[in-house]
């Protein structure tokens, strides 16, 4: 079955508010690096040609080179 593609508009922007209070400025300059980073290892096994796996719709799916997001 093949999953749709994993695009940049696919990431998730990630929030955590926990008991109303907004996260603070390093905890929300630690999830921007956390992305980068992701996005930095999805690009390079895209450009190898290996396979990724990831969490999607409380399951794992493997997502096929051609699928993993380009880095801009």
């Amino acid at each position: 079955m093949s999953q749709p593609p994993i695009g940049p508009a696919a990431v998730p922007q990630i929030v955590v508010v926990h008991q109303g209070v907004a996260p603070t400025a390093e905890g929300v300059t630690t999830l921007r690096v956390l992305q980068q980073a992701v996005a930095q290892a999805l690009d390079r096994k895209r450009r190898l040609g290996q396979y990724a796996v990831v969490w999607q719709n409380g399951q794992a799916i493997q997502v096929a080179p051609e699928d993993l997001p380009q880095m801009p």
